[in-house]
């Protein structure tokens, strides 16, 4: 039996080694070992990728943890919430500073479920920490909104979040939790993205465009929001509203222009054009794009019998047809 590690820096270093050695021999050779041109370098990168105006680096993330605790004036009968799982470092530095850590169970993605944290807040509650787990990200959209009505601050745990390299994320727009964004993505300003969205890589999601919970978006997939564009005109007042509904899908290379909706569960295939707007489990292809038939929300293409029934051959949900309207029957 081999033993599994809970860390394999060893690989990490042979893959970085090059970078690694060169930056440690500079810090060296300049016998700056704390703070210095290289973590000042650090920090500004890091605020102008993030879109803050500050970052202050420290020690190690539990050194952050309690900066930012202590900034906050949290001591004694204080109360922190935080999930129930995930590392000991907030219920320390809580501990620490002889506040109450307060723990919320966690969601299906090992993060602090937004749903049981209203319940906790109480006069004493001063924060609340979030941790994003395994590159995933905690449910922001519904903590931030729960914590501004409550005026309580947010710490992050960031220590285990993930974006890939050549993100460009608008510090406006609003990612729900469990999205995965693939390389060279742009998420322009007011963009919604909901929960458990994929985006694969070279893709641009425009102001006016919004996800809903588990779309999935193929690689170089193209959204518009303005239809007659000129180089010349400012149409930034006429963006137009586009909506892929929950569950749907678009293939590789599809166009959506925008004031279309893709309806739930529908299905655009690879390089089709759409424009006009899908109904709910649809599967549109071609250029210009036009409906194929239908298909479930596993995936599966149905065939509709007389009486108007389809059978969803991977999970045995029954679908109706009622006026070309196709309606996901309760198994």
């Amino acid at each position: 039996m081999k033993d599994v590690k809970m860390a394999y820096l060893d690989r990490l270093y042979q893959q970085n080694k090059t970078a690694l050695d060169e930056a440690w021999y500079k810090s060296v050779e300049g016998g700056r070992f704390i703070g210095g041109k290289a973590v000042k370098q650090f920090e500004q990168e890091l605020s102008d990728y993030l879109q803050v105006n500050h970052v202050i680096s420290c020690a190690n993330g539990t050194d952050a943890l309690l900066a930012s605790l202590m900034a906050l004036d949290i001591g004694s009968g204080d109360e922190v919430i935080m999930p129930a799982y995930g590392y000991i470092s907030a219920f320390e530095m809580c501990l620490l500073l002889h506040a109450k850590p307060v723990l919320v169970d966690i969601d299906e993605y090992f993060h602090l479920d937004a749903s049981l944290v209203e319940s906790r807040i109480t006069s004493a509650t001063k924060a609340i920490v979030v941790q994003h787990l395994y590159g995933q990200m905690a449910d922001m959209v519904r903590l931030t909104k729960i914590a501004q009505e409550h005026q309580i601050p947010i710490i992050e745990d960031s220590a285990q979040a993930k974006v890939w390299h050549f993100c460009h994320i608008s510090s406006s727009a609003i990612l729900g939790s469990n999205c995965t964004l693939g390389q060279n993505i742009y998420i322009g300003p007011k963009v919604r993205i909901g929960n458990g969205v994929k985006i694969q890589n070279n893709v641009s999601v425009y102001e006016g465009v919004i996800l809903e919970d588990d779309v999935f978006i193929g690689p170089s997939v193209v959204f518009t929001n303005v239809l007659n564009p000129r180089s010349s005109v400012d149409r930034t007042t006429e963006f137009l509203t586009t909506t892929i509904r929950k569950g749907a899908s678009i293939g590789a290379n599809a166009t959506i222009l925008c004031g279309n909706s893709v309806g739930e569960y529908s299905f655009i295939g690879a390089g089709a054009v759409m424009t006009k707007s899908s109904g709910d489990y649809e599967l549109w292809l071609g250029n210009p794009a036009k409906r194929d038939g239908w298909i479930s929300a596993h995936g599966q293409r149905l065939t509709f019998g007389d009486d108007g029934l389809a059978l969803c051959a991977a999970t045995g949900v029954r679908y109706l047809l009622d006026a070309q309207n196709c309606i996901r029957m309760q198994s």
